[in-house]
């Protein structure tokens, strides 16, 4: 799936948790609004990290990482702030927040 960024955040600075919250900008997503539906509403996605969990914290410095838009950031601050707005590969489903 392909997403597009809308913000990315530190929501808890205690527990580390990173949220993102982003629009799906897949072409099949794109595809069926343009077919079945005209008013306007897209479907958005979040998607949450513990940074204190390990596994976690991996997943998600590799996600940024593997983002080329990232490569001249410093700080994890800088990567996030680079990736708001870009269109980019969704990161791992396991992530995602199902509300």
């Amino acid at each position: 799936m392909t997403i597009e960024v809308i913000d990315i955040r530190i929501t808890d600075r205690e527990a580390g948790t990173v949220r993102m919250v982003a629009r799906d900008v897949s072409e099949e997503n794109l595809q069926f609004f343009e077919r079945y539906r005209d008013d306007g509403f897209e479907k958005e996605v979040t998607y949450e990290w513990n940074t204190r969990d390990s596994r976690q914290f991996l997943a998600f410095k590799k996600w940024l990482k593997s983002n080329r838009i990232t490569q001249d950031a410093k700080t994890f601050g800088e990567a996030m702030a680079a990736v708001t707005g870009r269109i980019l590969p969704s990161p791992s489903g396991r992530y995602r927040v199902w509300e």
